[in-house]
């Protein structure tokens, strides 16, 4: 099966079922990732940036793209924030319960947005407003008033987010000249060496189980973002964005089934508050 085709089944999908694929595919990264709680981050991060940038030179190579970019700064920190996001990400998963984790990646775009205010002087909605508003106050609850969170994953699972927002941020600028699978393959470009001596330094065996957390980790988080980017060019980002925090229950599902993960009140508190927020900050059209 060619990349053609591949692409040609994709956009046949209806939008607001391509993001619920996107959502539930995703989800699985997590789960392989805490799986994986034994091995060091950075080398769980370092595979799964040499998996994308096979798959995205591959991609390249198909459609003939020149690699050639006179952004190359701009390419460069964008590599450089993806990749800080993916360590960061996949240490939190690892350090704190599967539904905390996951909730603070997707404060990303409430960063994205506070951010943006700074970078660009673009002036917030009011339920922007609202929303940074909330979720600052869903990581008070969560931080604030649960003494069993682990201190150093709940710093990860908030940086997380705040790169994923810069380099968001970062994309919207590259996205008016550059092709889409460039600014891909900037990430793992930048990031594979940038892990590998940590990744070297850290290494620990794998077994055949852990290889194929690995493979899953790498198939899932590609499969989400071909399911993704198909679904944001069919159909208006306002009208699908929302369908994302369904990645929420799902992880408390997975959390307390598959792991026995148990919340305090506060953490429930803290993840209904930041869920509100999403909500609301994906109610307002103004990206």
């Amino acid at each position: 099966m060619n990349l053609q085709l591949k692409e040609s089944i994709f956009e046949k999908i209806p939008p607001k079922y391509g993001m619920l694929a996107s959502v539930i595919v995703s989800s699985f990264s997590g789960v392989f990732v805490r799986m994986l709680e034994h091995l060091p981050a950075f080398q769980i991060a370092f595979i799964r940036t040499l998996f994308g940038l096979l798959f995205t030179f591959y991609a390249i190579r198909r459609r003939n793209i020149s690699f050639f970019s006179d952004n190359k700064k701009l390419l460069f920190l964008r590599g450089l924030c993806g990749g800080l996001a993916l360590i960061t990400n996949f240490y939190a998963v690892q350090k704190l319960p599967l539904a905390t984790a996951i909730t603070f990646r997707y404060l990303a775009p409430i960063f994205t947005v506070l951010i943006a205010m700074l970078m660009v002087s673009e002036t917030p909605s009011k339920r922007q407003v609202l929303a940074l508003f909330l979720g600052f106050l869903g990581v008070v609850f969560i931080k604030g008033f649960d003494p069993t969170i682990h201190a150093e994953g709940f710093l990860c699972a908030l940086f997380a987010p705040l790169f994923m927002g810069i380099a968001y941020n970062i994309i919207r600028k590259l996205k008016q000249n550059e092709h889409p699978l460039i600014i891909m393959f900037a990430f793992p470009l930048v990031a594979a060496p940038l892990l590998a001596p940590f990744a070297w330094h850290f290494w620990e065996e794998l077994s055949y189980l852990d290889c194929l957390y690995l493979l899953g980790i790498g198939i899932s988080l590609q499969l989400g973002q071909l399911f993704m980017t198909s679904a944001y060019q069919n159909a208006p980002a306002h009208k699908i964005v929302h369908i994302n925090y369904i990645a929420i229950p799902i992880s408390i599902i997975y959390g307390y089934y598959v792991f026995n993960d148990q919340l305090s009140f506060a953490t429930w508190l803290g993840i209904g508050v930041i869920f509100s927020a999403l909500i609301v900050g994906a109610s307002s059209n103004k990206v």
